[in-house]
């Protein structure tokens, strides 16, 4: 074993100390100064507080009938006192917030940054995590490659000019327009769509769906963008063969929190209508006056979450898509699936013809790698949800907010109101948290916890393949004849497990090509049942 120091805070000390590196485990996390002093600050705090609370009621009582005047002046000292202590504790608090954005978030994108920096300089674009299809946002002639789906807006049709082009080498095809899609600035009587770029170069599929008497038939609540038809320079015949040494799509996108389509279509389209299709979500803002609440994003999109579709229903007899023959790639908006979205985002245009309107802006479209086994092992917290729904992540206050704060339109529309400030819905620390802090020093305050979950994300959007071992607490109890690791897919009933076994998970983990892009609870129960990391899906992830 060779040691090498590298500081997170500095790029080019990592790039040294990554040399010659082939994989990471980061298990770092914030230092912990005078670990006792922070619990015996917590453990004085949490007793003062209730003995204070107990006191002052009593005495108060008793100083009220001979003294009304000292009684307040009693209960003024106490509110001094406790309002110092307070902050204190927050003081504690902040500080070892930013000891964790200084780790989990800064640390982790220069970490990131410095080993796609080492692995280029020594391996070249070959082993590069991310290769481009698409780059709307700098290569103006993609944009030219798309178009609305004619068989979704209905309507008059208008051609355009068809010309060859190429993109970057990807997986050793070159890509090439074999026939342009026929393109319209306006969907029909149904559907309103359009394929326009923005000011900041961005390709924007934006429109409105019917809903309600206007939707009556299937297609008249979707609307899509399908690129031309793609096919490799040296076999024109058939489309790319992205399946050679990748994994899936990463697009990174702005959108309205709605709900969306990426859809592949290959030979078995033009035989047999059935296409491959991935549904994933979108996020918003934290609403604001006079801003957009459109928020980018990177969505990760693996090759084994396609499904094959005909006609809107699953079809189990086709074979599964593995990433080849891709001839078309697109994007679709239903509006039977964003019934649930904020009203804000729609408008009523009659009361017999609804509409919901779509934004969807695309900056590029990429193919990430998918080496045998996990570059990157990352050691996370069990707190994490394994949901992340659009509206729980209050970069305001830091935090992972409850699901049920944000679930449904009036919770949402709610917690960003004038009328429900962050500080009043959220209170970043109370007597609460400080006690079960206190309690077990190696636990984590909440936002602790929102920087840890910003280190995933930050490995999420690498591109590098991963694995994110979620950990509840760590214990020197190691696993025997009677009890099991479990890997799990949620947080119910997590325990903690020994720093023996997590370390011989992550080498395990290291070393399996199933424990590629999977993030998991470590937990330990009485179970006979042998598991793998096989068990575990592939991440969809924003």
């Amino acid at each position: 074993v060779t040691y090498c120091q590298g500081d997170l805070g500095n790029v080019e000390s990592l790039e040294y100390a990554l040399t010659d590196v082939d994989k990471i485990v980061f298990c770092a996390g914030a230092p912990r100064p005078d670990e006792e002093d922070f619990r015996s600050l917590f453990e004085a705090y949490v007793q003062e507080i209730m003995s204070s609370n107990a006191d002052g009621q009593s005495d108060g009582e008793e100083e009220e009938d001979v003294d009304g005047i000292g009684a307040a002046s009693t209960r003024r000292h106490l509110a001094e006192m406790e309002a110092e202590e307070w902050n204190r504790l927050e003081s504690v608090l902040e500080v070892r917030s930013r000891l964790a954005e200084q780790v989990d978030a800064v640390g982790m994108a220069n970490l990131i940054h410095a080993y796609q920096n080492v692995r280029y300089a020594d391996y070249g674009t070959g082993q590069a995590a991310k290769r481009s299809l698409f780059k709307f946002d700098k290569r103006p002639d993609d944009f030219n490659l798309f178009a609305i789906d004619t068989d979704y807006d209905g309507g008059d049709e208008a051609s355009d000019q068809q010309d060859t082009m190429s993109h970057d080498n990807v997986g050793g095809d070159d890509i090439t327009e074999a026939s342009a899609p026929k393109r319209r600035k306006r969907g029909g009587p149904r559907v309103q769509c359009d394929w326009i770029r923005n000011d900041f170069g961005n390709a924007v599929f934006v429109g409105g769906v019917p809903t309600g008497p206007a939707a009556s038939s299937t297609l008249a609540g979707e609307a899509a963008v399908v690129s031309s038809r793609l096919s490799s320079r040296g076999d024109p015949e058939n489309g790319l063969d992205l399946g050679r040494g990748f994994a899936g799509f990463v697009c990174r996108l702005c959108s309205d929190g709605g709900i969306y389509e990426c859809f592949v279509r290959t030979a078995d389209y033009e035989r047999s209508g059935v296409e491959y299709v991935c549904e994933f979500g979108t996020g918003t803002k934290q609403p604001k006056k006079k801003q957009s609440r459109n928020k980018f994003v990177s969505v990760r999109m693996p090759f084994s979450q396609f499904k094959a579709v005909k006609n809107g229903e699953a079809d189990t007899a086709a074979a599964l898509f593995a990433g080849k023959d891709v001839r078309q790639i697109g994007f679709r908006f239903r509006g039977n699936r964003n019934k649930d979205t904020s009203p804000s985002m729609f408008k009523n245009i009659n009361p017999q013809r609804n509409r919901r309107k779509f934004y969807l802006a695309l900056s590029y479209i990429k193919v990430y790698r998918s080496p045998p086994e996990p570059e990157f092992v990352y050691l996370s917290d069990a707190r994490i949800p394994p949901v992340v729904k659009n509206g729980m992540v209050r970069d305001d206050v830091r935090q992972i907010t409850p699901a049920l704060a944000n679930e449904g339109n009036t919770a949402t529309e709610k917690v960003g109101s004038p009328s429900a400030p962050a500080a009043e819905s959220y209170r970043m620390f109370d007597e609460k948290e400080a006690k079960r802090v206190a309690e077990n020093r190696m636990d984590r305050s909440s936002e602790e916890t929102y920087f840890k979950y910003k280190g995933e994300k930050l490995l999420r959007d690498s591109g590098l393949n991963y694995c994110i071992v979620r950990v509840a607490g760590y214990n020197e109890e190691p696993t025997t004849s009677s009890s099991k690791l479990r890997y799990k897919k949620d947080n119910k009933e997590v325990s903690p497990v020994s720093r023996a076994d997590v370390a011989q998970v992550c080498v395990n983990a290291l070393l399996d090509p199933e424990a590629s892009n999977v993030s998991f609870y470590l937990s330990k129960e009485t179970s006979p049942k042998k598991q793998s990391f096989g068990d575990l899906e592939s991440d969809l992830m924003l």
